[in-house]
């Protein structure tokens, strides 16, 4: 325990008293870069949809990278599946067999409701268009639109 201490204490003084040596050693998140090289896995997949869907593409890795993390086998408990998350219900919605495409089949829905609002359609990714058009967004919206 002591020696963690230490250490912490060495890693403190380092960032204090040479503070840009500090970030010159760490430029960047690792965990950034992981979720990052994971999506970029299906950086041509998205691309290709979001041409055929006509979606930015940089709002729909955002979104995927906020969602998954890239983790394309990941489901929630509530049962959202795939990089984008997508309930099976949207997706049936949405009549693809993808959840992928179905995703972003759904974020070119909301921007047929909000235009081309970023900030809306992100909240209405993850609380419902409903939610954003009637001003009644949950703390965990708003700080989705943050992370993403």
């Amino acid at each position: 325990m002591k020696r963690l201490l230490g250490i912490g204490v060495l890693c403190l003084s380092t960032f204090f008293v040479y503070p840009a040596m500090a970030f010159e050693r760490m430029p960047f998140s690792y965990s950034f870069l992981g979720f990052y090289k994971k999506v970029s896995l299906y950086a041509e997949k998205i691309g290709r949809l979001c041409k055929k869907y006509g979606v930015d593409p940089d709002l729909a890795i955002a979104i995927a990278m906020f969602e998954s993390g890239g983790n394309k086998g990941l489901r929630s408990i509530a049962g959202a599946q795939g990089i984008m998350q997508v309930m099976p219900s949207t997706k049936k919605e949405m009549e693809v067999d993808d959840d992928d495409e179905a995703g972003i089949k759904y974020i070119a829905y909301l921007k047929t409701v909000f235009g081309d609002v970023p900030s809306h359609i992100i909240m209405a990714y993850n609380g419902g268009p409903g939610a954003v058009r009637h001003n009644r967004l949950r703390l965990e919206t708003v700080q989705y639109l943050g992370g993403v």
